[in-house]
């Protein structure tokens, strides 16, 4: 057999033919076999690598969540990711607005109206059409229900007065009804990106808060089935990605609710002190003690 001649035939060749153009054939064939070998296994371990990324990351997003129904969390997934705004919020508060098993919302504590206080659970169940919020307040107290359908309901009956506006706050002044408006047909609209208090006056060196604000609108409703705000505004804190506060209002009047003390609850976060005021006064004050989250029934 002949040996070939690399320079006559102008061929351009890699380091390692040049370096066994001395051998035989075989041996040639051999290094550049094993060359191909490593290339092919740098690879396949670059493609799982980045299989495995893309898993974590999408797991991450809550997309694949491990559950019994796959095809339903992703229908909830596409409903819920209608309005980015709310899709945010719904990533920095945790996984119980996909995740199976977390469908419920137990939040244990004092609710202060006035100065009278009194010894409530407040539980928030998710529902096809957004969420049931059921507020028990004592032994013996009467049941407080709101629904998308029926409102707010006290002992079954149609609540009014105080005891409705009450209601309503609990209900709707929310971060988990920020998310799950939508379900009910709410309609959402960006106000302002990156505001400022008025105190600030535009102050670069301003530290304080900033704010992102989002307008929820109720869906239409007439008479006793309208809500008694047709509207609230959220200011999502740009920083933590959490809702600091809500806008309502009442007979003309402005409500604002304050979220604050946040706590995580394995992977889950809830604010444990709401507090509701007019005209600078404080009106209403919900303090959290115990936080639990579980399937709905």
């Amino acid at each position: 057999m002949r040996n070939v001649d690399l320079k006559k035939m102008r061929v351009s060749v890699s380091p390692v033919m040049k370096i066994s153009a001395s051998r035989t054939p075989w041996s040639v064939l051999l290094i550049t076999l094993l060359a191909g070998c490593a290339l092919i296994a740098a690879g396949v371990r670059a493609y799982n690598y980045r299989a495995m990324a893309a898993d974590r990351e999408t797991r991450a997003e809550g997309r694949l969540l491990p559950q019994a129904n796959p095809r339903a969390s992703g229908r909830l997934f596409s409903r819920l990711s209608h309005q980015p705004e709310a899709d945010r919020v719904r990533r920095s508060l945790g996984q119980r607005f996909l995740g199976p098993g977390l469908e419920k919302t137990i939040l244990t504590g004092t609710l202060t109206v006035g100065t009278d206080q009194s010894a409530v659970q407040l539980v928030r169940t998710q529902t096809d059409d957004g969420e049931r919020v059921e507020i028990v307040a004592g032994p013996g107290g009467s049941n407080m229900v709101w629904t998308p359908n029926d409102g707010a309901l006290v002992g079954g009956r149609r609540a009014t007065g105080n005891a409705r506006a009450i209601l309503e706050r609990l209900a709707l002044d929310s971060p988990d009804e920020f998310i799950l408006a939508q379900l009910r047909g709410a309609s959402y609209y960006t106000v302002a990106r990156g505001a400022m208090p008025k105190s600030a006056g535009g102050s670069e060196s301003y530290t304080g808060p900033i704010w992102d604000i989002v307008r929820v609108g109720e869906p239409e409703a007439k008479g006793e089935d309208a809500a008694l705000s047709r509207f609230r505004s959220f200011h999502i804190d740009t920083s933590t990605g959490l809702i600091a506060r809500c806008f309502s209002q009442e007979q003309g009047e402005t409500i604002a609710a304050e979220f604050s003390q946040w706590v995580d609850r394995s992977g889950e976060k809830i604010a444990t002190q709401i507090v509701w005021s007019k005209q600078g006064q404080v009106i209403m004050k919900f303090n959290v003690v115990s936080v639990g989250l579980g399937p709905k029934q």
